[in-house]
């Protein structure tokens, strides 16, 4: 008995389809359309040193490097933010605002404002989803380089990469790995400032 050319042509269909679906999952030049992503995001950051909550001509140039949760987070972050001094107009109260004195793809502190940055290696995490190890550098005239381990998630997004999420890794001024999604909803419900558990 012989398959009819129907049955045949199913299968080279399901075939191809299989082919197409498994190039689709990991594309062969992932890892460097991340790294190349990282390094254009990360010589803004050097340039331009964004600190805090990200908007106007920041979001202008920061926002196409980022998905559109995270861009979610900083817009809820922004309101919560807008919220607070609603709520303690007081002149002389320091905002305990987790971001608030934060360069978001970099940490806090002398790292806000890094001087340098090195791409050293990427990592699968998931399915789409990759992860790309950057040292950051901070160098001053009279005093020791500072540098800092970070690690940004790169997804797909849309047929282009985007970044998903940004890790300050666990060293010296960290006790373990802090995530930006995380600080960025410290004290908030969905754009609103509800405290820090401190106050």
């Amino acid at each position: 008995m012989r398959p009819s050319r129907s049955c045949i042509l199913l299968v080279i269909a399901m075939v191809g389809a299989f082919a197409q679906a498994g190039q689709y999952e990991r594309p062969a030049n992932e890892p460097e359309q991340s790294v190349a992503l990282i390094r254009n995001l990360y010589s803004q950051v050097v340039s331009r040193h964004p600190i805090g909550v990200i908007s106007g001509a920041d979001m202008n140039v920061f926002g196409p490097y980022l998905s559109r949760p995270l861009r979610h987070r900083i817009d809820l972050a922004a309101g919560c933010e807008a919220d607070f001094y609603r709520k303690y107009p007081q002149k002389d109260l320091k905002p305990p605002l987790a971001w608030l004195e934060l360069g978001l793809f970099s940490g806090g502190d002398e790292m806000a404002a890094p001087s340098a940055f090195l791409v050293e290696r990427t990592r699968p995490v998931k399915q789409g989803v990759v992860r790309v190890y950057v040292m950051l550098t901070h160098a001053e005239t009279n005093a020791p380089d500072w540098t800092r381990p970070v690690a940004v998630e790169v997804a797909r997004e849309e047929g282009r990469y985007v970044v998903e999420d940004v890790i300050y890794l666990k060293g010296k001024d960290n006790r373990s790995d802090v995530w930006l999604s995380k600080v960025l909803a410290a004290g908030c419900n969905r754009g609103h400032w509800v405290g820090d558990g401190r106050r």
